[in-house]
């Protein structure tokens, strides 16, 4: 199967203005400038709708990568936006030759996952959990500003399962070709991990 390419339908543009990713990718100085001026390019764009102009915004941006840069940027997307890419992405589907009956099923456990993880960001600081409260104080220690860490802590559960719920209506060879389109595993920080659950 051949690589897929990735038009964004999801808020994973800022992913190119991380340090970390930029140094998985080894972004050079220059390139770092490049990129910057696609983001003031795209800033000063007028009569766009928000995701053609998003659009418009990833191809300049990447346009400044190595094949070898926008090959990688292209494993990490798939990681971070997780199985839900296989529904908002053909190309996805195309490469892993989902069927109808799959597409039916995946579709519908991440409807379910958006209402669950609509809930969540509602009253997921009411109803924070001992295990919840636990990985707040592990990581923000008793910091009352670190509120969102509870509702992030369910969404991280609830996207694994949701992950794993999508994962059991492949098949061996999809799951296989699934994996390789990733690539190596990254470790994304906790506040992208949020922001790949606002897609």
């Amino acid at each position: 199967m051949s690589t897929i390419s990735f038009s964004p339908r999801a808020p994973v543009i800022h992913l190119i203005l991380d340090d970390s990713v930029r140094a998985e990718l080894g972004v050079s100085p220059d390139q770092v400038t490049h990129i910057g001026g696609a983001f003031h390019r795209a800033r000063a764009t007028e009569g766009m709708h928000y995701w053609e102009r998003a659009k418009a915004l990833w191809q300049d941006a990447i346009s400044f990568l190595s094949d070898v840069q926008r090959k990688r940027l292209l494993e990490l997307v798939l990681q971070y936006v997780g199985e839900r890419a296989i529904v908002s992405e053909p190309d996805v589907q195309s490469t892993l030759a989902v069927t109808p009956e799959q597409l039916t099923g995946i579709h519908s456990r991440v409807e379910q996952f958006l209402m669950d993880r609509e809930r969540a960001l509602m009253y997921g600081r009411d109803e924070e959990s001992s295990d919840a409260q636990k990985f707040r104080i592990q990581q923000h220690g008793q910091d009352p500003s670190a509120a969102l860490t509870a509702p992030l802590y369910t969404i991280r559960k609830l996207q694994t399962q949701a992950n794993s719920d999508i994962r059991s209506l492949l098949s061996k060879n999809q799951l296989a070709e699934w994996e390789r389109q990733k690539g190596n595993p990254f470790s994304f920080r906790d506040f992208l991990h949020l922001s790949a659950n606002e897609s």
